[in-house]
């Protein structure tokens, strides 16, 4: 079912990681992105879960605030040391899965818990609706994921991501369209726009 696949299945992906994805790029969102990820861990704990005062009743609450807090503390200091060139140009795989992981932590699981924390302040919500509500929405999650990495493995042993195919040329258009757009309205004097 499942064939060898070569580099050149994966050329359209690679390409655009590429261009935009180098190392000096992602150390330098990383310096800006430290202080948003503790600002998301005090909106996260202290407004949505509200530590401070009426705290929400999801279950393990204090415990979470630990876990993240030391997770937090790591993942600054693994971006601190990412932001050396040493460090970068000699562990680039690692600085890129740190990259990863530092998204997730930023846009996905941030919001995903102070979603849950909210609707645990609600006093007609019990910890085992809190439970069932996380348990059915992590299984929609793994089941997207997993449907997710289907259709990728299938994509890529039709040829869908080589160079020069509708995926290629789609990802090619999308990236010179923003980043013209993009340049077009940083570069230009104010008095230019109409």
């Amino acid at each position: 079912m499942f064939r060898t696949l070569r580099e050149k299945d994966f050329e359209a992906i690679r390409n655009s990681a590429l261009s935009r994805q180098t190392p000096s790029n992602l150390a330098g969102a990383f310096i800006i992105c430290i202080p948003l990820l503790w600002l998301m861990y005090f909106l996260v704990f202290y407004v949505a879960g509200d530590a401070m005062g009426d705290v929400t009743n999801y279950p393990l609450f204090s415990e979470m605030m630990l876990i993240c807090f030391w997770f937090t503390v790591v993942l600054t200091v693994l971006m601190s040391v990412f932001t050396f060139r040493y460090f970068y140009m000699k562990f680039q795989k690692i600085q890129y899965i740190l990259a990863i992981v530092l998204s997730h932590a930023l846009f996905s699981l941030s919001v995903y818990l102070a979603a849950l924390f909210i609707i645990g302040k609600s006093d007609r919500v019990s910890e085992d609706v809190l439970t069932k509500i996380t348990l059915i929405s992590l299984s929609s999650m793994v089941l997207v994921v997993i449907v997710t990495i289907i259709r990728f493995i299938i994509l890529l042993n039709k040829g869908a991501y080589r160079k020069g195919t509708a995926k290629d040329i789609q990802r090619v258009f999308l990236c010179a369209s923003c980043c013209y757009s993009f340049n077009r309205l940083s570069y230009q004097p104010a008095n230019d726009y109409k």
